[in-house]
């Protein structure tokens, strides 16, 4: 099964770059639904770097590899390049879930 990536921006001035990131992680054979813009949602945590977020200890280099796509693809934004790890033993998640979370611009 393909790695999921949902990405998650914080400002619509964001989506082009988004997008773009969108169609290299595509090509890159992760499977990419459709981004979210979360920048108005009350009470959601915008990281101030860029970052990658996953849920289990054996994805981590697959973490690494999406921050080391973002990087080549210079989004433009401040990357944090430790991956988050998010407790809970997946929280409810499928195995290889990947989030990625925009900082505002």
């Amino acid at each position: 099964m393909s790695p999921r990536v949902y990405i998650q921006i914080s400002d619509q001035s964001q989506r082009a770059v988004a997008e773009s990131l969108q169609a290299t992680l595509r090509n890159e054979n992760f499977v990419v639904p459709d981004i979210e813009n979360v920048g108005k949602k009350p009470n959601i945590y915008i990281p101030p770097k860029t970052e990658v977020r996953y849920y289990r200890e054996e994805e981590q280099q697959d973490a690494l590899r999406l921050i080391s796509i973002m990087k080549n693809q210079n989004i433009g934004l401040p990357i944090n390049e430790t991956p988050k790890k998010i407790g809970g033993a997946g929280r409810g998640t499928r195995p290889g879930h990947f989030e990625i979370w925009f900082s505002r611009s």
